[in-house]
């Protein structure tokens, strides 16, 4: 693949190249043998695009430690 296209899940907008991003891995299947299939996702590392018509759902707040 050439260009991955990302999109945020958090607010549907496209993450364009230089803003950053946080990947996700999600199981999608397993295999009887084992194996697992993954599947990626992107969030905005530092919230929604401002410039979107859309209005993001608010950052999650950190985990306790």
């Amino acid at each position: 693949m050439d260009h991955e296209i990302r999109i945020c899940e958090r607010c549907y907008s496209v993450i364009d190249d230089g803003q950053p991003f946080l990947a996700l891995a999600h199981i999608d299947r397993a295999d009887p043998d084992g194996t697992v299939h993954w599947r990626n996702a992107y969030v905005h590392a530092i919230g929604a695009a401002r410039d979107q018509d859309r209005t993001p759902a608010p950052l999650p707040e950190a985990c306790p430690a």
